[in-house]
């Protein structure tokens, strides 16, 4: 087996394989006699097919799988060894093994275009300098806070009298009567003049309205009103409604239950340490926020900052072969440069691993997706019995797609530790106002 690399530029490359009989013919005529044991043949017994007659009949196709099953494995290979930056994939330069005879074939020789990112630095220091805020919890976002958590754990009550705010339901019918259904109008979207006309009735009113003009949206009207979908088109005119009950939504006690509902059982058990939670949970939410700003800034500035040279021709004659329904040359024109800052952004993040030799264990992986299901789930006696089987399907499912991304997830967080760790962060408090102008400001 031999691998040569010849190089047409810094970026572009032609890479050589070349394979003797003997690297390749030992697996072959293994996979041929595999094949044999296991071939479901007229006239022969499972296990008892001549290999012969499976080289004549699969035998190029057998021959081929082979032959590139070496060429990925060797490539690969030589590309870890040599520390190469290869980006897209290798394109083809010579015919493919499809062609080729095991018979008549001595020497495989294939070539392949290969695309590479030039070698390049990655400066980290304090001569990188940004801010990292933190947002004021300001005391109207706490009480604004309870009182949408008041609404959210709310009781339902049924008033004789309906008030400002109530939702009346009952049975609605026009007035030629060729459309009956039931109605369950709700406060909030109606128009102020359907919200007078709902308010101060009984059980046993009945109401005169004109639909939909008392409605405030018609993405409500199939909402508020039972009928199907092909029929809404008939709720417009004169209606009759007969107030069938009322219901009010009485907001949640400042009360033990109300506690344990929101945070879990005996988290707080006072008022203020209920708001004290609060106000730490809002915290930690614009922490999050924060932190993903800072992070974009980074990422913004090591992209405009790190000089890559890469083979951009190349990369666009890519991206045309492998999809070339998707990439036509309007959509690439438009797509590349977000692909490119992708690319910069991927090579980046890999040569700072290496530089500083941060590696993710499957054990991390483990431990980050049993947090997550004990999180979703509780920390139930059941749930934790059972808990490294749980965690094991959850990785391999949809062939390992959640351990890639926990993977990736705990590679970015190690990244940026050992980023934040070499350059200068300044501490800054901002209101929320503030830093809302200011992401609306840095988005591209």
């Amino acid at each position: 087996m031999e691998i040569t690399l010849s190089k047409k530029n810094k970026t572009e490359g032609l890479l050589t394989i070349r394979m003797s009989r003997a690297d390749y013919l030992p697996r072959f005529e293994e996979k041929l006699k595999e094949y044999a044991r296991h071939a479901h043949i007229k006239g022969f017994r499972q296990g008892k097919v001549p290999t012969g007659l499976i080289k004549k009949m699969y035998g190029r196709s057998i021959f081929a799988d082979e032959i590139n099953h070496l060429l990925n494995q060797h490539i690969s290979e030589y590309i870890k060894n040599q520390k190469l930056n290869v980006v897209g994939d290798l394109m083809p330069a010579s015919p493919g093994p499809a062609s080729w005879d095991a018979d008549t074939t001595e020497e495989v020789e294939m070539q392949f275009h290969v695309g590479l990112a030039d070698e390049f630095t990655c400066e980290l220091s304090e001569k990188i300098k940004f801010n990292r805020y933190t947002i004021e919890v300001a005391d109207q976002v706490v009480q604004d806070t309870v009182q949408d958590l008041r609404k959210r754990f709310s009781k339902s009550a049924y008033p004789e009298c309906s008030e400002p705010g109530d939702d009346v339901y009952g049975t609605l019918q026009s007035d030629d009567g060729a459309l009956q259904c039931s109605a369950y109008l709700r406060y909030e979207w109606l128009t102020p003049e359907g919200q007078q006309l709902i308010t101060g009735r009984k059980k046993g009113d009945e109401l005169e309205l004109t639909l939909p003009d008392i409605i405030s949206s018609p993405e409500y009207i199939g909402r508020m009103f039972s009928v199907k979908t092909e029929e809404e088109d008939k709720l417009k005119g004169k209606f009759r409604l007969k107030v069938m009950g009322i219901t009010r939504m009485l907001p949640a006690e400042m009360n033990q239950e109300f506690f344990d509902r929101v945070f879990g059982k005996d988290v707080a058990t006072t008022e203020e340490a209920f708001l004290n939670k609060v106000r730490e949970t809002i915290a930690a939410n614009y922490n999050r926020e924060t932190e993903a700003f800072l992070h974009h800034e980074i990422e913004d500035h090591l992209i405009k900052n790190t000089k890559i040279n890469l083979p951009e021709d190349f990369l666009r004659n890519w991206l045309k072969t492998v999809n070339p329904d998707k990439f036509t040359d309007e959509v690439l024109e438009k797509e590349f440069p977000a692909f490119l800052r992708t690319l910069k952004w991927n090579l980046i993040k890999k040569k700072i691993a290496e530089d500083h030799q941060i590696n993710v264990t499957e054990e991390e992986v483990a431990n980050r997706a049993a947090n997550l299901l004990v999180q979703e789930f509780g920390a139930s006696e059941a749930l934790l019995s059972q808990l490294d089987k749980l965690v094991h399907n959850y990785l391999t499912h949809e062939n390992g797609r959640n351990f890639n991304r926990l993977y990736d997830q705990l590679q970015l967080e190690k990244i940026m530790n050992a980023i934040k760790e070499k350059i200068k962060l300044n501490e800054k408090s901002i209101t929320l106002e503030e830093f809302r102008k200011m992401v609306e400001k840095h988005n591209h």
